[in-house]
């Protein structure tokens, strides 16, 4: 066997400086597994890259004792002496006749992030195409004279996945396909991780697959399988996985399907052709300022971005350029975002924050505006609705007139796959500012964020996540987390 520890990445849940505390002692190792530090191996083995979870009493004391310095949540270490020491830990570890085959079944293949990227420095953008594979699948509508319809199928017009993969191009359509003049297009947004364990996992992608199917339906168009997307997306995102960001960073790598009409018509009536294109990005926060409060303000005009009966409860393409106009102006005022509202008998009620939900606190407990049909279902806004009633904390779905939020939130943030979980630090409606909690992140604001990300960076133990019960933790972890690669077991 030839073997090498390319690198050991140490991170923990608490960020408790040890740097020179010497020989670790048993007690000293412990605790610091009950503070939730751990430590994955990344190897090679015969040419090969894996990475394997490794127990923190078989690091050498060197390394241990220069973890975890305070203000970093992961350390990587690179010396040629630990290393070698790592190395020779592992393979006697893989070797060994008694659990050497156990050892052996928790590893798993890797393709190590690429080392030629900044991740911390990475804008929410399209990044790197020239470094990114493609899906791309039609289906070709025929006419069925038995059920008088007119439908293709996804799944038996492209079985094989493997043929859809194409580099990244811009494509050529023709000026007359459907979505160029009548705007039948609907698209997702989902993320894709890499844990603290080396694991490659997308969160919440069925929720994701489900959203796409009720949009494009509602726009005319032929929903796909669950099953067939799910694959559809798995085989997009492993042929890019060396883009996927290692957790820490803020970074993650965003999936964009984009379900289009694509046949060439004149006159509204079906397109005849669809595509599904599936493109990818290394992206970093949605905000530049990263986790940090935005200032926000209702329209100056009374531009609305749906209404009832229209689009606003799917994922459709003209619902956001409807806003964009508003967004241009706020932004030159010095604003991040649009608090989209409606005007109700004089009284405005809050809808969405841009292109993410709203969420407020009064009082200890969580408020959210009732969904409508001008507010998207957003996956993250139920995410954080089921952590919060898991943590404990109440939650009110239903409307609230806009000044009695102003008057009694303590706190205000918006969530989304991009935006994650985005403190809101004040809004500004008819040219009146009101500031929540001093401008800074709130205590709840901070612990949602903080189990979310936990959730999505596979850090189980994470402290946010203590008051979750462990039955309930693992439904989540079951319903949520979707592997890219082939099960493993914990270390032991």
């Amino acid at each position: 066997m030839n073997l090498q520890v390319k690198r050991v990445d140490v991170s923990g849940a608490n960020f408790i400086g040890l740097r020179g505390a010497g020989r670790m002692s048993k007690k000293t190792i412990g605790w610091m597994k009950g503070q939730g530090v751990r430590a994955v191996a990344h190897l090679e083995i015969d040419g090969q890259r894996k990475a394997l979870p490794i127990r923190l009493d078989d690091l050498p004391e060197s390394m241990l004792a220069h973890t975890l310095l305070t203000g970093f949540n992961r350390q990587s270490f690179v010396q040629p002496a630990d290393m070698a020491a790592v190395s020779t830990k592992v393979e006697v570890l893989l070797t060994n006749q008694e659990f050497g085959d156990k050892v052996a079944a928790r590893l798993i293949d890797e393709a190590a992030p690429a080392d030629d990227i900044d991740w911390s420095k990475l804008p929410f953008d399209l990044n790197l195409p020239e470094r990114t594979t493609m899906y791309v699948a039609k289906v070709r509508h025929t006419y069925d004279a038995k059920k008088n319809t007119v439908r293709g199928s996804w799944e038996a017009q492209n079985p094989d996945h493997s043929k859809c993969l194409f580099p990244f191009s811009d494509t050529l359509e023709s000026p007359a396909a459907q979505n160029k003049h009548y705007g039948q297009l609907c698209f997702e947004g989902i993320k894709a991780f890499r844990t603290i364990d080396g694991r490659l996992v997308i969160f919440r992608l069925r929720e994701n697959a489900l959203r796409l199917q009720r949009s494009a339906r509602r726009l005319g168009m032929t929903p796909a399988s669950v099953e067939w997307y799910m694959e559809a997306i798995r085989q997009a995102v492993l042929a890019n996985k060396d883009l996927i960001p290692p957790p820490g960073n803020m970074a993650a790598m965003y999936i964009r399907p984009v379900q289009i009409g694509s046949g060439k018509r004149l006159g509204v009536k079906e397109a005849g052709e669809e595509t599904l294109m599936i493109f990818v990005s290394p992206v970093g926060p949605y905000y530049p300022n990263g986790f940090e409060p935005i200032k926000i303000r209702t329209p100056n005009s009374s531009i609305r971005r749906s209404g009832n009966g229209l689009t606003g409860r799917v994922k459709a393409a003209g619902n956001y350029v409807m806003g964009l106009i508003e967004l241009i102006f706020a932004k030159k005022q010095g604003f991040n975002e649009i608090l989209w509202i409606r005007n109700h008998n004089g009284q405005y009620y809050p809808e969405e924050v841009g292109t993410s939900n709203l969420f407020y606190v009064i009082d200890g407990e969580l408020y959210t505006p009732e969904l409508s049909d001008t507010i998207l279902p957003g996956v993250t806004r139920d995410s954080i609705i089921k952590l919060a009633r898991a943590l404990g904390i109440k939650v009110h779905e239903g409307e609230m007139p806009l000044t009695e939020v102003l008057a009694r939130a303590t706190e205000v943030f918006s969530t989304g796959t991009a935006a994650v979980v985005t403190p809101v630090g004040s809004i500004t409606h008819l040219k009146q500012e009101v500031i929540f909690n001093e401008g800074k992140v709130g205590w709840m604001t901070q612990l949602l964020y903080n189990a979310l990300v936990a959730l999505q960076e596979g850090r189980f133990d994470d402290p946010a996540l203590d008051g979750i019960s462990p039955d309930l933790l693992e439904e989540f972890k079951a319903d949520w987390i979707f592997y890219l690669e082939q099960e493993r077991q914990p270390a032991v």
